[in-house]
């Protein structure tokens, strides 16, 4: 069987899956567990122990906003963006976008309204996420 990079996602998670799962008849059969059927390879290897969920990135996460400026949180994400694999990086993005972005909306809200300002932070945290993949070879 060839390698695949984490990063593929869900072909990671089958193939991950078929080297663990011997008998299996289907897609389907592959993705149950205990009878219970998941909705993606990745939650079925999640179930089988076979792989993490991002728990750990969240409480991290979590703990570095309770403690840390916005640059320092972005650095974090960066991080764990490259060099961790976490399953779901658009769900930690999401969650955490505002706490990696204030003070960009604060440095733009002096110079515009607050509308606006959101929506170019967002666009400064963007910009600095894809630098710092740039930068790592990504």
């Amino acid at each position: 069987m060839i390698s695949i990079h984490p990063t593929k996602g869900e072909t990671f998670y089958l193939r991950l899956l078929l080297k663990h799962r011997k008998g299996s008849t289907s897609y389907v059969d592959l993705r149950t567990v205990d009878e219970t059927e998941h909705e993606t390879y990745h939650a079925a290897c999640i179930a089988l122990d076979l792989c993490e969920d991002d728990t750990h990135w969240f409480e991290t996460l979590d703990e570095a906003n309770m403690v840390y400026a916005a640059k320092s949180i972005r650095e974090l994400f960066a991080n764990i963006l490259l060099n961790c694999n976490p399953s779901q990086p658009e769900l930690l993005f999401e969650t955490y976008k505002d706490c990696m972005k204030d003070d960009f909306v604060r440095k733009r809200q002096q110079t515009m309204r607050n509308d606006d300002a959101e929506r170019v932070a967002y666009n400064d945290l963007l910009l600095f996420i894809n630098a710092k993949c740039n930068d790592a070879g990504y």
